[in-house]
């Protein structure tokens, strides 16, 4: 949580509103963030995901882990196919 007030502070605080805020009212952000990132030669889109996802299932916000993955899926963020785990196997990584 250090980390993440930290970085509202420098005026990034779309993570810490992901953790706390209702998800509705972030879509449009954060899809604009992904369009904004896409381009980048880093990655960046990609790898935002990924952190975000990670601190979204670190604090058991799995429901907007879920809409995060949706969104990043349809912008286009992941270069290859993405399988879901039908079977609830948490084991499987992505």
């Amino acid at each position: 949580m250090v980390i993440l007030n930290s970085l509202a502070d420098t005026g990034f605080d779309l993570p810490i509103r992901l953790l706390t805020g209702k998800q509705e009212s972030l879509v449009v952000e954060v899809g604009n963030l992904l369009e904004q990132l896409g381009p980048l030669d880093d990655n960046a889109a990609f790898n935002f995901v990924n952190a975000v996802e990670d601190l979204l299932w670190a604090f058991e916000r799995r429901a907007t882990a879920s809409w995060v993955l949706q969104l990043a899926i349809k912008k286009k963020v992941y270069r290859h196919d993405i399988f879901r785990v039908s079977d609830k196997d948490w084991g499987a990584d992505f």
